[in-house]
This record gives structure tokens, sequence and C-alpha cells, in this order.
């Protein structure tokens, strides 16, 4: 069996680790500039987030999405895209009704 990353990843190798910093940090000072804030999710939500934003008939949900349960019966699944994570974010910790002017995403 040959070993290799899987289709479709990349990787940071030593060798450009260095550059890839300088880049996140210009990247860091340029959004701090129009005062964009970070956020982070995790990298795995509760699988029904994605059945509702992406619908369960979809294509993403039902080939794409690698979904387990927990201990407890709990579903979850490693999540495809940001976009749904960070929305849930948003509305379980009320970032809205804050003075942020916009978020900047970094997963």
């Amino acid at each position: 069996m040959k070993y290799q990353k899987p289709r479709g990843t990349s990787e940071i190798l030593p060798s450009a680790f260095s550059i890839w910093q300088n880049v996140r940090y210009i990247f860091d000072k340029i959004s701090n500039l129009f005062c964009f804030e970070k956020i982070n999710t995790p990298t795995f939500e509760m699988a029904e987030l994605f059945n509702r934003t992406i619908g369960e008939e979809s294509d993403i949900v039902s080939k794409e999405m690698f979904i387990f349960q927990d201990k407890k019966g709990r579903t979850f699944a490693l999540r495809p895209e940001a976009t749904a994570g960070i929305v849930r974010s948003v509305v379980e910790n009320k970032l809205l009704e804050t003075n942020w002017n916009a978020l900047l995403i970094l997963q």
C-alpha cells in the first residue's frame, strides 16, 4: 500500500512553514486594520446542524460527511465547511448583539 495524504488536502512542510507564518502575520495585521475579529469553531458539530442547513438528501450529507456517534448516542459530523458552525456560534454566543464589525474566519 502506498501512503499518501488524502486527495484535496495540502501540507505545509518545514521548508515552507516560516513563509506560511509570515503570510498569516501579514494577514492578521491587515485584518486588524479593518477591525476584523477572529473566530475558530470546532472541527466537528452536531450532525443535525448540517442536515438542517444543507438538507438531508444532499450529496454532502449522504456521501461526503464523516458522521459518528458518541457513547451517549449523539450524532456528530466532521465539518465539511465552516459556514454552518460559524453561524451556530454567532447565534449561540449572541455575537450580533456586540459591537463587532466583522468576523474573520480562521479554520
